[in-house]
């Protein structure tokens, strides 16, 4: 009997009462949890949602995102949903909760699989929220692997929660409109964020919660909240009830009080429940009106739980009371405080928001500030410690390293170790139409498969004419800590300077860049032009100064410029009285094949025979010397003058 089917039965208790039921249904049972493999970026809802198969039409074979959401919504079990690389934008407008229109309702336990944050974008387009998390508190929804962003709602503009949600490897950035411009946890939803990025996010309109508004249960580990604002309080998080645990987490950059009319907390405001914090940097958060504070509450607002190892860089102190306090634990590092009319503040010395590596944007904490570089817990991970850092980092790098060089490996207090796997190129040189090889390195070896985008790029050499430009992505496995790459060079007979090529590296998962830029130097293998000077003869004259020009030749046209020194030497004729001396050095240019050297030649009235002199070369730049003595002959104008005189006359 199948379900819908009406059926009659009697029943008879045992005082031997009967009832009688007919045309009673057989419930419809739900479907079982199944995989859905998306395979289309449009946003179009399922054709029969329950029946198992994500598909927009009867047989058609098209699972969308929202598809695949509502089939799992009505299954009996959690769900799978793959979603490759691509941009997924909501485009149907409208208010439910059944994932049918507006943003994405999951009222089940489903899991949602990205293909990574970079490359598959769930996008709001600002006209609803992404994902409102909906299910029974026992099923949960978890998240990896993909953007939220461009959500817009009155609350939870990216995600709304009321569930068990996980978020591993998301990014939550550029969601605003509403109170918890990136995230709204309420009252009865638990969320944790791993490995995660939450940036750049508004609550406008004198709203709360820039990045995250709490009113549940929020773990935070190893996760970044970066330059979230909010025109109210709680720039980066703001918590109004339940419990928030912060461990190696970086709140660094969110502001509150965007309009600079009232607002504290600009990393964190705590309006009730409990902050556990540990291991934490919260530090750069800005408050845009101070109040008594000579920077208002700009790192947090609200007294809060330590378990040790945290930086806060400014405390908010007036002179007789902090508006952030309770860090007092173990390690724990605190900035805010006067030396005579001094404010002094800690600096956290982070770099900017970017891909260091890993799923998710970080800021990497950088040398010689080393505040929070091998200063969190120095208990081993792993080793029965509460509350040790976690074994890795937000990239995935294993912890800890000895990032201060002091011989002794310890955690980075943040969401990121700072001594990383590096990546280096070395240089090559190579012959003029040979091979370079660049030899790229790593270390220490990566516990995940490192991958480098590279890029050839002009100096002096250029592309075309010099080498052929080259592009490609390096992979080095678990353990591998070199690999090579060639870049192919191009021959020509032109003599010429020595020229060099860039290989460039980019995009780095899985381990930083040490060192990113490789110099390529081609040796020229062509031969040295000749260079030599030509004779002259002039006429010389009865006075003044007659100029009389020397080719300096090549015995072919170089690359470069070539250079040669010149001297004039006496011959029978006298510097000063028959010509002018001169020395120097004279070039030849690129492409060129000859220069002239003037010498001025000096006039008189005397009969005194032909007469010459020298210019000799000597150290040559970018050629070989074959002739280097010119010689200037000076014909004595008078000589044919003289009167044939015979013995006769």
């Amino acid at each position: 009997m199948g379900p819908g089917m009406g059926v009659s039965a009697t029943a008879t208790d045992g005082y031997g009462n009967t009832s009688e039921f007919s045309n009673c249904a057989v419930a419809q049972a739900m479907p079982p949890g199944g995989t859905h493999q998306v395979n289309s970026t449009a946003d179009a809802v399922d054709a029969n949602t329950g029946d198992g198969v994500c598909e927009t039409a009867a047989g058609n074979g098209v699972c969308t995102l929202r598809a695949a959401v509502q089939q799992a919504n009505a299954s009996s079990g959690p769900d799978v949903i793959l979603l490759p690389a691509g941009a997924y934008a909501i485009t149907r407008g409208g208010d439910d909760d059944t994932a049918a229109n507006g943003d994405l309702d999951i009222t089940g336990g489903v899991s949602i699989a990205g293909a990574g944050a970079a490359t598959t974008i769930v996008d709001g387009g600002g006209l609803d929220r992404v994902f409102h998390v909906l299910a029974p508190s026992l099923e949960e929804v978890t998240i990896s692997g993909l953007t939220v962003q461009n959500g817009d709602a009155a609350m939870g503009c990216g995600l709304y929660n009321r569930s068990d949600l996980s978020l591993t490897g998301v990014v939550v950035r550029q969601n605003g409109g509403g109170i918890g411009g990136g995230i709204y946890n309420d009252s009865d939803g638990q969320i944790t964020l791993l490995n995660s990025t939450v940036h750049d996010n508004e609550a406008p309109n004198e709203r709360k919660g820039g990045g995250i508004y709490n009113k549940g249960i929020a773990e935070i580990t190893n996760s970044t909240i970066s330059a979230n604002r909010a025109q109210g309080s709680g720039g980066g998080i703001y918590t109004e009830s339940g419990d928030v645990y912060l461990a190696s987490a970086t709140l660094t950059l969110n502001v509150a009080d965007e309009d600079a009319d009232g607002g504290d907390g600009g990393g964190i405001y705590k309006a009730g429940g409990t902050v556990y914090v540990r291991n934490t940097i919260i530090g750069q958060n800005v408050d845009n009106s101070p109040g008594a504070y000579p920077n208002g509450a700009a790192d947090c607002s609200g007294t809060f739980s330590t378990q040790g190892y945290n930086l806060i860089t400014d405390r908010a102190f007036d002179g007789s009371a902090q508006a952030c306090s309770g860090f007092t634990g173990t390690g724990d590092q605190v900035g805010g405080d006067f030396a005579g009319s001094l404010y002094l503040t800690l600096y956290a010395g982070l770099g900017p928001l970017q891909d260091n590596g890993g799923p998710t944007p970080t800021h990497m904490p950088l040398p010689p500030v080393f505040i929070v570089i091998d200063r969190a817990s120095p208990a081993t991970p792993g080793g029965g410690d509460p509350y040790a850092c976690p074994a890795t980092d937000q990239r995935g790098q294993l912890r800890p390293v000895d990032g201060d060089g002091d011989g002794t490996p310890r955690c980075d207090k943040g969401a990121v170790e700072y001594f990383v796997p590096g990546l280096s190129i070395g240089d090559a040189s190579v012959a003029e139409g040979g091979l370079a090889s660049f030899t790229i390195y790593l270390y220490p070896p990566a516990e995940y498969t490192a991958t480098v985008d590279y890029a050839t790029a002009d100096s002096s050499a250029i592309a075309g004419s010099d080498y052929v430009a080259t592009t490609g992505q390096a992979s080095l496995p678990p353990g591998v800590t070199q690999t090579v790459i060639t870049v192919q060079t191009l021959n020509d007979s032109l003599s010429e300077n020595d020229e060099t090529f860039l290989v460039n590296l980019s995009n780095a998962h899985h381990a930083g860049i040490a060192n990113g830029r490789g110099v390529g130097v081609i040796d020229d293998n062509d031969p040295l032009p000749g260079i030599s000077i030509g004779d002259v003869t002039v006429t010389g004259g009865a006075s003044g100064h007659k100029d009389v020009a020397f080719t300096v030749s090549l015995s072919a046209a170089s690359g470069r410029q070539v250079a040669v020194s010149y001297a004039t030497a006496d011959g029978t004729a006298i510097a000063g009285s028959d010509y002018v001396a001169r020395s120097g050095r004279v070039f030849i240019n690129a492409g060129q094949t000859s220069a002239t050297i003037l010498i001025s030649i000096v006039g008189d009235m005397l009969i005194e025979g032909d007469e010459y002199f020298y210019v000799n070369l000597s150290g040559p730049s970018g050629a070989s010397l074959v002739d280097g003595q010119g010689r200037c002959a000076i014909k004595d104008p008078y000589l044919v003058l003289l009167p044939v005189v015979t013995r006769s006359q």
